[in-house]
């Protein structure tokens, strides 16, 4: 990274292949295509934003590996929700996560299994804020990403605070 983190905090970028399950009934997963993760560690924990990029493998994009495609769902042969989230043939922004081994806040889900920290994890996710980061993306590349996640590590991590009347 060219910004450098204070000591403490470490940066990874996943690459997370994408499947296609849309053949077995028993698997509701569908379709998705490659998704990029974006992990910032630190003291308090972890925060995560996940790019899903629309890239699929063939045979799902053919003709070809343009994401604009024209693939025809398996499931209901119309559009819907094959074409929405990971199962997007675009570009889709995805949330910013809070990862930490101890609930910080009374309104965290948890526990859960997390490979970001290991073990087991509490945490919230903001499906609105994900757009910051894109934007730190299309503008800053990804020392930017990791400055944005570290405002929210700060944020989200740190001890709550009273909110004066």
């Amino acid at each position: 990274m060219g910004d450098t983190l204070p000591e403490g905090f470490t940066t990874e970028i996943r690459a997370v292949a994408g499947y296609d399950h849309r053949d077995d009934i028993k698997d509701r997963r569908g379709c998705a295509g490659l998704s990029l993760i974006f992990v910032l560690r630190g003291p308090l924990g972890a925060i995560t934003w996940e790019l899903m990029t629309g890239l699929m493998r063939r045979p799902i994009a053919d003709p070809g590996w343009s994401i604009y495609a024209n693939r025809v769902p398996k499931r209901s042969g119309h559009p819907g929700w094959d074409d929405v989230g990971h199962d997007s043939p675009h570009p889709t922004v995805g949330p910013i996560a809070s990862h930490c081994h101890e609930a910080r806040h009374d309104y965290w889900a948890g526990p859960y299994p997390c490979d970001v920290l290991g073990g087991q994890c509490y945490g919230d996710v903001g499906y609105m804020v994900g757009d910051q980061a894109m934007e730190a993306l299309l503008t800053g590349g990804q020392d930017a990403v990791f400055g944005v996640l570290r405002e929210f590590h700060d944020e989200w991590l740190g001890p709550e605070t009273e909110v004066a009347p």
